[in-house]
C-alpha cells in the first residue's frame, strides 16, 4: 500500500468572473460511487445552475474522470483534473457550478476560470498525507519511560494513547517503512526489557 495526499473534509470556495458566478466544492471520495454521489449532491443543490463541471482521481485502479458538463470541450473538466494531478491528490473529487452572468468568457477565459475554481478550493481545504503503517503496542517498565518516550517523539511515530498501571502501555502508529528500524531501536534502548506487539495495519492521517 502506498501513502497519498488527500483532503480531510469537504469545503467550498466562490468567485465571480465577468458576472458569472463560480462555486467550487471539494471532497474525499475513496470509490467511484462516492465520487459520483458527491457530484450528484452538488448538482441537487444547484439545479438552476448553467453547468456543473467535475473531475475526480482515485488511487485504486488509478481512475481519473472529468466532465465539461456542456462547456466547450477541454475548457472545464480537464483544467479541473489538471489541478488535482498537479497537487498530487488522490481519492478527491472537485465539482464547480457556474451561474452564467450574460457575458461570454471565451475558451481561454473558461479554462482559466475553472482552473482557478479548482485551485482555490484545493488551497482552502485541509490536505493530509494518508500514511500506511501499523499500530504497535508497547509494554515497558516505568524506569524506561523517560528513555523510550523521547525516542518515540523523535522517531516520527505517533502516540495514540498511554496507560500507566503496573507497567507503561503505549500504543503508537508507525509508518510502514519505519517499522523494522523503529522496533530494533526500541529493543536496543530497552536492553530487551520491552514487549512489542503489532496490532493491525491501517492508514493514518499525518
Amino acid at each position: 500500500m502506498r501513502d497519498y495526499k488527500t483532503v480531510l473534509e469537504p469545503c467550498s470556495s466562490e468567485f465571480v468572473e465577468k458576472k458569472s458566478r463560480f462555486i467550487s466544492y471539494i471532497s474525499y471520495a475513496q470509490t467511484e460511487k462516492e465520487a459520483t454521489d458527491f457530484i450528484a449532491s452538488i448538482l441537487a443543490q444547484h439545479r438552476d445552475c448553467a453547468h456543473c463541471v467535475y473531475a475526480y482521481s482515485l488511487l485504486e485502479g488509478q481512475i481519473k474522470r472529468y466532465s465539461d458538463a456542456g462547456e466547450p470541450s477541454g475548457t472545464a473538466g480537464l483544467p479541473t483534473l489538471d489541478v488535482i494531478v498537479r497537487k498530487e491528490l488522490y481519492n478527491v473529487a472537485i465539482a464547480t457550478v457556474r451561474y452564467f452572468g450574460g457575458i461570454l468568457l471565451g475558451t481561454g477565459g473558461l479554462t482559466r476560470a475553472y482552473s482557478k475554481g479548482a485551485s482555490d478550493v484545493a488551497s482552502v481545504s485541509k490536505i493530509v498525507t494518508r500514511t500506511y503503517g501499523s499500530v504497535i503496542a508497547l509494554t515497558l517498565p516505568y524506569t524506561l519511560y523517560g528513555k523510550i518516550n523521547p525516542f518515540i517523539i523523535s522517531s516520527g511515530a505517533v502516540t495514540l494513547n498511554s496507560e500507566f498501571s503496573e507497567n507503561v502501555d503505549i500504543k503508537v502508529f508507525v509508518p510502514e517503512k519505519d517499522i523494522k528500524p523503529f522496533c530494533e531501536s526500541l529493543v536496543d534502548l530497552a536492553n530487551g526489557k520491552i514487549e512489542i506487539k503489532e496490532l493491525n495495519k491501517q492508514f493514518f492521517d499525518m
